[in-house]
């Protein structure tokens, strides 16, 4: 595997898109971005710091 970039100097941005006025809800796109943050944050992958959160909207 390639080098990945300093957790401590990285951010990252995750948007994900659950509730639609047109369209039917999609509530495993919240769960989805929830385990993605958990990944990113796990020291065995990648490791970014734990006060990357995630803001809801």
């Amino acid at each position: 595997m390639g080098l990945l970039s300093d957790p401590d100097r990285s951010e990252v941005v995750l948007i994900g898109v659950h509730g639609y006025t047109s369209l039917e809800n999609l509530p495993a796109v919240a769960q989805n971005v929830e385990a993605l943050r958990a990944a990113l944050t796990d020291p065995d992958a990648w490791g970014l710091p734990g006060t990357a959160g995630i803001q809801r909207g």
